[in-house]
Order: C-alpha cells, then structure tokens, then sequence
C-alpha cells in the first residue's frame, strides 16, 4: 500500500507540475496579447528596462534596401549597398564644421559633451559628441534626452540617395552650438549641410564588422556561436563578405563553405542579401548582446548587462513587429513566426499553422527570465538562459533550410530558392560543423550555392544526426506541412517523438514494469493458500 501510495503522489505531483507550467504559459501569453502592436519599450511582449528603441528602428535600413533591392537593377543594387553600409535610420549624429575658433579653443572635445543650437524653424536641436573630436569638427549624435531613444527627425545618411531623407529637426545649415567644456560656456559658430555632413553610427554592416574585436578577440572572447563561424569561415566578418560577393555578383574567399554568386540573377542575389543581412549579420550580433550582457554581470555591472540584454531582443524583434504572428516585420522574430507556419510549429503547444510561432514564445519567456537573472546579478543563472536563448534561436534557421530543399527537389524551386537556401544554410552551418564536420559538409554540398543536386531527405537526415548536439528536440522542427491539403508533404512528415518524450516513455515503461510487477506480486502473496502465507512470517 504505501508503495502504491507514492506511485499515487508522483503521478499528482507529475499532474500538478503540467497544470502549473500550462498557468505560466497562459499568464504570459495573456500579458503579450494585451498588446497588438509594439509600443513604446514594448518588444514582442518583452518590456525592456532601458531604452532601445534607437536599436530597433535599424530593421527600417533594411526595408529601405528591400525596396531597391527588389528594382532588380544595377542603379538599386547600388543604392542598396549604400544604405546597407551607411544607415539612415539609427544612431543619426549631424558632422558640422566649424566656421571660427579662437586659438585658446580646446583642440579635443570628449565624447559625451552636450551641444545645443537650432533647427531651420528655430526649435532647439541638442546632440552630444559622437566620439572625441579635433578641433575644426563636431560629429553630434541627435538625441531626444534619454539614451537609447529614436529621434524622430533627421534620417538622412544614405536614404538621400533615394529621396526618403527626414531633415526635420536636424540643425540649421549656419549658426552656432554651445556646451560647456572645462565649466566655461563656449560658442562655435559652424557650417553643415543636412543632406550630405548627416550620418549612422549604427549600420547593418557594423554588425559583421564588429564581431572581431566584440566576439573574438574581447577580454572574455571567443564567445561560442561567433567562434564555430570563425573556425568554418576563418574570418568573423563572414556575414559581410557573403553579402558583398552577392552585391558584386563575385565570390566568397572563405576557409570552408564558399559560395560563387556569378550564377545567379539578380533577384537570386537580391534574395541572398536580404536574407543574410538577418540571418548572418543581425542573428549573430543579437547573440554578442547576450554575451556581452552576461560578462558585464560577472563585472558586477547589473545596469550595463541588462541594457545589452535590452539591445539583443530589439535586434531581435525589430520596430515593425506584431506579437501574433506573420506581419510586416523584418527581423529574427518574423523568421521564426514566418517559419512555424510551414512547420506546424505556431503556437504555445508548437502544433499549430498559423499565429506566434513556439519558438517566440519560449524565447519570450527567457527573455524575460534573463533580464530578471541580471538585475539580481545572478551571471551563472543568466549564462545558462543565454544558451538556451541560442539553442532556439537555430530552430528557424534549420526550418528554413528544409524549406528550401523540399522545394528546389519536389516543387521546382529555382534559383531564388537556391539562393535563400544557401543562405541560410550557411548560417546554421558552422554551428552543426562544430558538432560534426562530416554532417556540415553533407549539407553543404545539398544546399551551398552551386549545388548540383538537392536531396531534401539528405539534409532531413544530416539534421536529424546532430540535434543532440545541437540541444533541439526533432519535434521543435515539425514538419513540412501543406496548408491547402491539411496533411503534412509527401516525405516531410515531422518526427513523432522528442529526446524528453523518449525519455519519459524508457522511464514509464521501466516505472510502470516495477508498478505492475508489485501489483502481481502483492496479488500472488494474499492469493497462496493461508498455510503458506503464515509460513512467509514464521
């Protein structure tokens, strides 16, 4: 009986531990859809500590690319490449020249010290130094009072080129700026022009090109994810050069995984840049955020790592995002809702076709789980969130690849395919060539640029073989499901169990043996003939 009885209490506890999760999941599902739009700090549910909005406005940069992208000509193409290395939307600073200055005039005036002066209608315009300056000019980064807040005015940079430029609220072409320096109140009388001395410290490419010295060689470098992509690649700029070989219709010069671009069209080149810019370029900073977050907590500076952590998920999440699924967003976020539906991976059960794909929900809740761990300084706690952060970050990417080779072999994909494709496959790559370099080339040789044969089960299989390693369950990818028909692709279904339901059945299989071979013996006991049941206590 008392056996029976703790049987009894685990299969409760087991109960109430579901129903509990069930509670969690629905209190914050209930919390993100209080909200349709993002507003304010609000990124896909997550509500930042800091503001950061500057940081996700940048996922316009890419909108505007997009659009020239897709003229699908020489001159868009090019304009595209200005405004993917230039900016125009985040971290706006105005470059002004100094008219007059007096020989007792500083010669360096430090970052952070606050000019004012006016715009052409007479508002007051503040900015403050965007790194240290000599004398004859002043780069000032517009700003709004709060760090990390959009400024709503002034977003020129390269967006000239193509008429989108805002040059409301930027300074006057003439005039003069103050700041105190040295506690003196001082004067600069200076000269600018709004549409060409007006630029981005943010850009979509300062994310490859940072990760060198951010990623690889910083004090508590390498971090994991950039450190597979510099041993595949042999450079972490990797995300930029596989963008600008696709711009220059030319090749990659890489140590593993190269790609010629030579062979593709124009749109086959369009899709491989819009693509990589999120799925390289933006994904792996967005995961330095994290990174940089947790070290700045083990350097006992909680206020530092909870901004980064802020940083990461509006790299994430974008400014155009909607929090229940498909929408006009641009970033990771829209990847995995957009994926999910191919999968049947949408909703807070993963089994859905349509809405928030599983993989923002739980990314929502280590989102908040995380900056929760940083405020209260807890850096081991928080470590473990971020890698768990990471682990679902691929899920998307893989979805993405299988997409692609199912429909370059069964459904007459063509080279835009090909191209998106390979692109995505080359960011998940380094990471399964870590866990198996025979598995990676596999893939590589299915789904890289050039390929000369596509074989969706090949890559279905590689996959398969490294999910452990790559701490996904087969059940997080799903399978290619086919919306019109209700029924999952010819070939594509998803697998039918996970590691942890695998698990569970060994367990419950060996429990329920035990619990059956207790039962039969506690029958065969009081079913013996009474003379021999005395015996048994004598």
């Amino acid at each position: 009986m008392n056996i029976a009885f703790v049987l009894l209490n685990i299969a409760l506890w087991a109960v109430a531990q579901v129903t509990a999760t069930k509670g969690i999941r629905t209190q914050l599902s209930s919390e993100v859809n209080n909200s349709r739009k993002l507003g304010g700090e609000n990124m896909g549910g997550y509500i930042t500590a800091t503001t950061v909005t500057d940081y996700a406005v940048i996922d316009r940069d890419l909108a505007d690319m997009r659009i020239e992208l897709e003229k699908l000509s020489d001159e868009g193409f090019a304009n595209a490449l200005r405004i993917y290395e230039e900016g125009g939307h985040s971290m706006s600073y105005a470059a002004i020249t100094k008219t007059k200055y007096e020989y007792a005039s500083p010669t360096v005036i430090n970052n952070g010290v606050e000019f004012t002066g006016k715009d052409s209608n007479g508002n007051v315009v503040v900015g403050t130094v965007y790194k240290t300056q000599q004398r004859s000019t002043i780069r000032l980064q517009y700003h709004t009072g709060e760090e990390g807040a959009y400024y709503d005015g002034c977003q020129v940079g390269a967006l000239a080129l193509v008429g989108k430029q805002n040059t409301e609220k930027c300074f006057a072409e003439s005039g003069t700026v103050t700041a105190t320096i040295y506690g003196d109140l001082q004067e600069f009388p200076y000269t600018y022009n709004p549409l060409t001395d007006t630029k981005n410290g943010r850009t979509l490419q300062m994310f490859s090109g940072l990760l060198p010295v951010k990623s690889i060689t910083c004090v508590k470098c390498p971090f994991p994810d950039p450190k597979y992509a510099h041993k595949y690649y042999g450079t972490a700029t990797y995300g930029d050069d596989w963008i600008q070989a696709a711009f220059n219709s030319g090749k990659t010069n890489f140590k593993t995984g190269n790609a010629d671009f030579s062979i593709f069209n124009h749109a086959a080149r369009s899709k491989a840049i819009k693509k990589a810019v999120v799925v390289m370029n933006t994904f792996m900073y967005v995961l330095h955020e994290f990174e940089d977050a947790v070290s700045d907590c083990e350097s006992l500076d909680p206020e530092r790592a909870v901004r980064n952590w802020d940083e990461g998920v509006a790299l994430y999440v974008g400014s155009r995002e909607t929090e229940k699924g498909p929408s006009d967003g641009l970033f990771l976020y829209h990847t995995a809702d957009k994926e999910c539906a191919h999968f049947k991976t949408c909703g807070t059960s993963g089994n859905a076709a349509t809405g928030k794909s599983k993989v923002n929900y739980d990314l929502l809740e280590l989102f908040n789980n995380g900056k929760v761990q940083l405020t209260r300084g807890k850096c081991a706690e928080a470590k473990k969130t971020k890698e768990k952060i990471a682990d679902l970050m691929y899920i998307p990417l893989i979805q993405g690849t299988l997409h692609n080779a199912y429909q370059v072999q069964y459904q007459g994909g063509d080279e835009i395919d090909r191209a998106q494709g390979a692109t995505i496959a080359a960011a998940v790559l380094p990471r399964v060539h870590a866990a198996n370099n025979v598995t990676a080339l596999k893939i590589y040789r299915n789904m890289g640029v050039g390929a000369s044969f596509t074989s969706y089960e090949a890559v279905e299989d590689a996959f398969k073989s490294v999910y452990a390693d790559l701490n996904i369950d087969c059940v997080q990818i799903g399978g290619f499901w086919d919306k019109s028909s209700g029924t999952y692709y010819k070939n594509a279904g998803p697998c039918m169990e996970s590691k942890s339901q695998m698990r569970g059945g060994i367990i419950g299989a060996v429990c329920g043996g035990v619990g059956l071979t207790i039962i039969l013996t506690v029958l065969y006991w009081f079913h013996r003939k009474p003379d021999m049941r005395d015996q048994s206590y004598m």
